[in-house]
């Protein structure tokens, strides 16, 4: 694991980057002028800014008949949201867990793991829980959060949302530069900087950053260190844009895996104690390569393709469970388990947008296709591991040898090769009244090989779509309605296996309304909306053979989300945001044969909510807080243990300083509050972070 050792001596060294005429400026004194004032516009989105995820088409925010949350490098920044995970849960309703199986999961709308599309750039890797990563916000634009089903734009998996970590891009701007330092409690440190603007060539641009960010963990051996490059450069021809574009992470995790009630409560003792072996494995280095032609034809005709790339390779090797004997006081460590996957996506994306009118009425189109294939190679044992009983108030140091020899071979190979049609279309009907309709034909056929002679193939074709209409009441007032629809595989489509080949995609749909208004001019904005979402299809046990699967399952979920964002004046700004959900399984049987329905589904909060509150006092001095309220959870889908209620409260105070730039200290968990922030194979608390400090350098120059 690496230490910056030497990071306090940079704080001291910030200097050096300053630029050189910083030094030599000789104050100036204008008679009889005298400035006052604050920095103003503390908070800068708006929902009049484009949309990048929730539409192809360019449309405003408040033009778009579904719900999305914006958050930019600058919000991140002052909220402090060091990972993607802590950025996601900014947004409404949205909670994240980073469990070492499937790290960087969230949930939303009553749903979770791979029912949630997780992006870059727009484009989808995989089924979320396999796929997912925690990555540094350094390197980001922005992270958008778009909610419901998102199948028509994203393909299969979209079903309660995605999540978009949209890379920052070369600026045609002169060359700015950044650079931020910080280090915290449990040794916790992050790096980043990043350049761009214009470059020696004319109409050429770039832009890189790289970033690091390592800590040792509060639990024991819970470290991790995540790295981030990321650069692409842009030539405009005028009419016609080519960028070429290079994203490689690389992350290392000390994984713990939760901990167990002992009769009903979590030991003070074992807050920090890792059953999991010392010889842990939980890493990733995967890569994105880009290449985008954008060609604005005339003003009613354009061209984008889009050449892509992704490559990884991810390595498991832990004791991921353990079972808790009650009455002998003692925990059997289990699931000693390895697996390595190795992914490889190629593929192409074609769109045509075609901007003229339609009856007298101003009509924008989009048609396309993606096609791609994505191979996949799974390495893994057996687990025909045994049970080490242990202590748990002096556990042995346990390594993975300890759990047996089962062999680590490669044992199955995935060739799953995609096309799928889509169009887009927005219609002006008049100034007031906007139709969206979009459609979406998926065809994917899965290649399995079990690499012991044994293969299948499995086709699917499906059809997605959604149908929405925004009524502007005013320029800066807008009500809406969706109805939308998605698919969703059963299992992963890249492990797919022999037993599930004959079950068909789940079926997801959606009804949302809603209304969003900009007002104050533009200083305030706040969004609400209540949808009805379900899916149908899902596996689950027959309920008169508990031994078999059938594909009868259903899950619903009904809610409401409601933000507000007001820049009272140009030193105080109020961000907010809640949700209410009511979210059950309507059909789910276990393989006992007990009935589910009425649980409610694991990490599934029915009640959110988010503050932030920012002073902005001179030109010098800006101080703020924050509070997280999430509601109670269930452990597992059976609903036999939950975790409770919390809040959490930040704070931190920015000092603007001459020669160094934003100073920032913070108090993360600034109560103390004990609290599970995920569950982990349904009766394993993931524990929040206790109290911890920060202090922060960032400047632009």
């Amino acid at each position: 694991m690496t230490n910056f050792k030497n990071l306090p001596f940079c704080f001291l060294s910030l200097t050096v980057f300053a630029s050189p005429g910083y030094a030599d400026e000789t104050p100036i004194q204008l008679e009889g002028v005298t400035v006052k004032g604050h920095q103003a516009a503390i908070y800068s989105a708006n929902l009049n800014e484009k949309s990048v995820s929730g539409s192809r088409l360019d449309i405003d925010i408040i033009d778009l008949p579904a719900s999305l949350d914006v958050i930019d490098q600058d919000l991140l920044r002052k909220r402090g949201a060091r990972t993607t995970l802590e950025a996601v849960e900014g947004a409404a309703g949205a909670l994240s867990g980073n469990p070492p199986g499937a790290p960087g999961v969230h949930s939303m709308r009553g749903f979770s793991n791979s029912d949630i599309s997780h992006l870059h750039n727009g484009m989808r890797i995989t089924s979320a829980g396999m796929s997912t990563r925690p990555l540094d916000t350094f390197n980001l634009e922005r992270v958008e959060v778009l909610k419901g089903p998102a199948s028509v734009l994203y393909g299969e998996g979209a079903l309660a949302g995605a999540v978009n970590f949209v890379s920052k891009k070369p600026s045609r701007d002169a060359v700015e530069s950044e650079l931020y330092l910080s280090h915290g409690s449990f040794n916790t440190q992050r790096v980043g900087f990043g350049s761009g603007g214009v470059t020696d060539v004319e109409n050429l641009f770039y832009r890189f950053d790289v970033s690091q960010q390592n800590s040792d963990g509060y639990i024991d051996r819970s470290g991790f260190e995540y790295e981030n490059y990321s650069g692409s450069i842009l030539y405009d021809f005028g009419d016609l844009e080519i960028s070429l574009e290079a994203e490689f992470t690389e992350d290392d995790m000390e994984a713990y895996f939760g901990h167990h009630e002992i009769n009903g409560e979590l030991p003070s003792r074992l807050r920090k104690t890792n059953f999991n072996v010392a010889d842990e494995i939980t890493e990733q280095k995967s890569h994105w390569l880009r290449a985008v032609v954008d060609w604005q034809a005339s003003e009613s005709f354009q061209l984008k393709n889009v050449m892509y790339h992704y490559d990884a390779n991810r390595h498991w090797k832990n004791a991921e469970d353990a079972n808790v004997d009650n009455t002998a006081g003692t925990f059997a460590v289990t699931g000693f388990f390895e697996v390595i996957h190795d992914q490889e996506i190629i593929g192409n994306r074609f769109e045509a947008v075609f901007n003229d009118a339609l009856a007298g009425m101003q009509n924008r189109v989009l048609l396309g296709f993606d096609v791609n294939q994505n191979r996949f190679k799974n390495t893994g044992s057996n687990f025909a591991f045994p049970d080490v009983v242990v202590d748990p108030f002096n556990p042995p140091a346990l390594v993975f040898a300890d759990g047996g020899n089962d062999p680590t071979v490669p044992n199955r190979k995935t060739k799953a090769d995609s096309l799928s049609f889509f169009i887009e279309d927005q219609l002006s009907v008049s100034d007031e009244l906007i139709l969206l309709f979009g459609l979406r034909h998926d065809d994917i056929t899965v290649d399995s090989d079990d690499l012991n002679g044994n293969t299948f193939t499995k086709d699917y074709s499906e059809t997605s779509g959604r149908i929405g209409t925004t009524y502007k009441l005013a320029d800066n007032l807008s009500v809406y309605g969706q109805y939308a629809t998605s698919i969703v595989p059963v299992a992963s489509l890249v492990t797919l296996k022999e037993s599930r080949k004959d079950f068909n995609l789940a079926k997801g749909k959606q009804a949302e309304i809603g209304i969003k208004h900009s007002f104050l001019d533009n200083r305030g904005h706040w969004t609400a909306s209540i949808y009805d979402i379900s899916k149908e299809d899902g596996l689950t046990r027959d309920p008169n053979d508990p031994s078999k699967r059938i594909q009868i399952g259903e899950q619903t979920s009904q809610g409401a989300e409601l933000s507000l964002t007001l820049q009272v004046n140009d030193q105080w700004l109020l961000e907010s945001n809640a949700s209410w959900l009511d979210a059950e399984f309507e059909t789910y049987n276990t393989s006992s044969g007990d009935s589910l329905k009425g649980n409610t589904p694991a990490n599934v909060a029915k009640k959110t909510a988010n503050v932030w509150l920012h002073y902005q006092a001179n030109d010098i001095w800006r101080m703020g807080g924050s509070n997280r309220y999430v509601g109670e959870r269930e452990m597992n889908d059976a609903n036999s243990a939950q975790m409770a209620a919390y809040s959490v409260a930040d704070f931190y105070v920015s000092w603007q300083a001459q020669h160094l730039g934003d100073v920032t200290f913070r108090v993360r968990n600034a109560f103390d509050t004990e609290y599970s922030q995920w569950s982990e194979y349904g009766d394993a608390h993931l524990l929040g972070d206790p109290r911890s400090y920060e202090i922060s350098v960032y400047r632009k120059f």
